[in-house]
């Protein structure tokens, strides 16, 4: 009989039983041709080569079986092989699973109507009703109502999804499901890949869900080739080191006495559907040998439906739920989510933002006149940056005025000293843009150029600066913690060493270390800026806190931050609303609705503003008649859209300049209408100054 097997080195071999005859047999020879199995010399044997794509390995194997039986030819896996595709299904059978899962997102417990047929107040009533979950009794944190059907989600599946916005407590859900799962046996380690910034809460809500100490290691280099010698439950591995390191941890899940189970933490991180994407690759060929799988993400398609493809596969590698690769890419360009909802549907749960229950937050701006000096360097490089849009006609030339005087705007409207002696190079704003440098300025009249040049060597501060400190100290003075979001680093050190330094600020921003055991690093700063009471202003860069961090509550569930303060924004959309999210979240503290007021400058009139302990509020420093109006109105149009979708139980395509500038063309409507309407901005700056003068 015809035999496939596992040779002695592991390979996969197809083995004829005798001569080829039959047409079928001619037939099957050409498929292990095109499957890429290699002919031995002067043999009926077939060699598929051992790979560390698991995955990969028993899928061909299956293929093989599957094309056989369709031509009818008699086949025998032989028992090591058997062996390995029974362990490749793991101990959970998706079939048996699924329609649980399903009901769970489907039925109310408590009526056994429709969830979607709830009202508001049969929601409301259904959700306090609900089944605590069974979660292991060393799990000491109370969930919350909308966290507990995800719970029992993820406990049903085993493998499952989670895209609940961020701030719901996607972190405290998980370790819920992990909880009964470890008391159970089921697994005994917990690994998780995701960006360095998610390290710190994974560790802290671990103390705070278990009230226990935690033994956990953030291995890099060398460590991860020694995974089992470290007496630890929590691993966390960047993804960078897990695709460097792959056959390492595999290594280390293959072995009997570690049963682990590997959550991908912010896993939109891995949807690159190509397949010469490394970070999608290792966690692909790492999933085979995890005990229990969970995928965690708010924002899991930002580019589009065919983010999910990576994702869903690591859950689920042998069942091929969303079709080959190449079919799914094409279909989901073509048609979105569409044709994919009912296959999707049972895997995941999603808490939205108004499933949270929170108060909404309070929008305060504040415009600023610029000081003479300021405004003139304002207006001569927005008539010099007008003049050069006009003779930009390619796609390619537009892009590049976006990437580069789009920087220049945002510094000259924030700081002009940014635009002198390299202080650009402080911060990574143009790798965000595209750019490897930030070229020195175009040359300008004289005494524009001298005015820069004394802002810098004068250290002169300008009037959003000295507002944002006024402000900041008027809240600190009223027993307020505060953070100012700025995205140059330069303007952070003007804050620390002069406008606030007797405030004694927390700074971080890219130079900041991330290593736990440097004696500076921003771990500790978050920790000293949520825990110390005199630790009263956190001041930021978006990018260096944009995920994963929570600054609304301390280790005592009592109140931190409520209050933000934006120097500078610019167009991206995501990193804004990420930066909202760091004090608006679920568990807010709200039990102190005390009122206090303050008298604050807008536009150089004095005037009194009131706000509440129980309310977030979000202060917005405004330039007057600059490329500030210009963000400002464009960032409040696209928070209504990203609001509208994370109010959305289904995931949306949801990417505003997530990643970088360059990453939106200038064919998008976001990039065009951004364009727009910072030309119109322009304009009138120039048509202004012209009346003036």
């Amino acid at each position: 009989m015809n035999s496939i097997c596992l040779d002695e080195v592991e390979n996969l071999e197809f083995k004829f039983e005798g001569i080829l005859l039959t047409q079928e047999e001619k037939e099957l020879e050409r498929f292990l041709k095109i499957a890429k199995f290699r002919q031995q010399i002067d043999t009926n044997r077939w060699i598929f080569p051992q790979t560390m794509d698991d995955v990969k390995f028993i899928k061909k194997a299956y293929s093989v079986i599957k094309k056989c039986f369709k031509l009818n030819i008699r086949l025998k896996p032989c028992n090591k092989l058997s062996e390995k595709m029974d362990v490749a299904k793991n101990d959970i059978n998706f079939k048996d699973v699924l329609p649980e899962g399903k009901k769970i997102k489907d039925f109310c417990p408590i009526c056994n109507k429709k969830w979607s047929n709830h009202d508001d107040q049969q929601l409301t009533h259904c959700q306090k009703k609900y089944p605590y979950p069974n979660v292991s009794s060393n799990f000491k944190r109370i969930l919350n109502d909308e966290q507990k059907k995800s719970v029992d989600h993820i406990l049903q599946m085993g493998n499952a999804a989670n895209f609940s916005v961020p701030g719901s407590g996607k972190t405290t859900i998980t370790y819920a499901a992990l909880s009964r799962w470890l008391d159970d046996g089921i697994i005994n380690k917990i690994l998780v890949i995701g960006p360095t910034s998610s390290f710190f809460p994974w560790e802290d809500e671990y103390r705070e869900c278990f009230k226990d100490t935690l033994n956990s290691i953030r291995p890099t280099g060398s460590e991860v080739d020694k995974l089992d010698k470290f007496n630890c439950k929590l691993f966390l591995i960047h993804f960078a080191t897990a695709m460097g390191k792959t056959e390492k941890i595999i290594d280390f899940l293959k072995n009997p006495e570690n049963n682990v189970a590997v959550i991908i933490d912010e896993s939109h991180n891995i949807k690159n559907i190509d397949d010469d994407a490394k970070w999608a690759t290792a966690v692909r060929q790492i999933a085979p040998f995890a005990k229990r799988k969970i995928i965690l993400s708010g924002t899991p398609m930002p580019n589009g439906a065919k983010d999910l493809w990576v994702q869903i596969n690591f859950l689920w590698p042998y069942e091929e739920l969303l079709g080959s690769r190449k079919n799914f890419k094409r279909n989901t360009e073509r048609h979105g989510i569409r044709d994919w909802k009912p296959t999707l549907y049972p895997l995941f749960t999603r808490i939205t933002k108004q499933d949270l229950g929170l108060n909404e937050p309070k929008f305060r701006y504040y415009t600023v006149n610029l000081y003479q000096d300021q405004r003139e360097i304002y207006n001569a490089i927005s008539k010099s940056i007008l003049q050069d849009i006009t003779s930009y006609t390619s796609k390619h030339k537009m892009q590049q005025y976006r990437k580069a005087k789009l920087i220049r705007m945002l510094q000259v409207a924030s700081n002009p000293s940014l635009l002198y002696k390299g202080q650009n190079e402080e911060f990574n704003l143009e790798s965000q843009c595209g750019l490897s440098s930030t070229h020195s300025i175009e040359p300008l009249e004289a005494d524009i150029y001298k005015k820069i040049i004394n802002y810098s060597n004068n250290s002169l501060i300008p009037a959003k600066l000295v507002q944002t400190a006024e402000l900041a100290k008027k809240l600190m003075a009223n027993g307020e913690k505060v953070i100012i979001w700025s995205n140059f680093v330069a303007n952070i050190r003007i804050f620390e060493n002069q406008l606030l330094k007797d405030q004694n600020p927390i700074v971080i921003y890219g130079d900041i270390s991330t290593d736990i055991n440097k004696e500076e690093n921003r771990d500790k700063s978050i920790k000293k800026f949520k825990d110390a009471e005199n630790a009263c202003v956190l001041i930021a860069t978006p990018p260096t806190l944009s995920e994963s961090v929570s600054l609304h509550i301390d280790k005592n569930k009592k109140r931190v931050c409520s209050h933000a303060i934006y120097l500078d924004r610019n167009y991206n959309a995501a990193q804004y609303v990420q930066s909202m999210d760091r004090i608006h979240r679920v568990n807010m503290d709200l039990s102190d609705k005390s009122p206090f007021t303050i008298e604050i400058e807008n536009s150089g009139v004095k005037e009194e503003r009131t706000f509440r302990r129980d309310r977030v509020y979000y202060h917005f420093i405004i330039a007057n008649d600059t490329i500030d109006e210009s963000i400002n109105e464009q960032l409040n149009q696209k928070f209504e859209k990203m609001n509208s979708a994370l109010n959305d139980p289904w995931p949306t395509a949801l990417d505003y300049d997530q990643n970088s500038v360059n990453s939106v063309n200038v064919s998008d409507d976001s990039a065009k209408n951004d364009l727009i309407s910072l030309v119109t901005s322009l304009q009138n700056t120039v048509e202004s100054n012209i009346n003036d003068n």
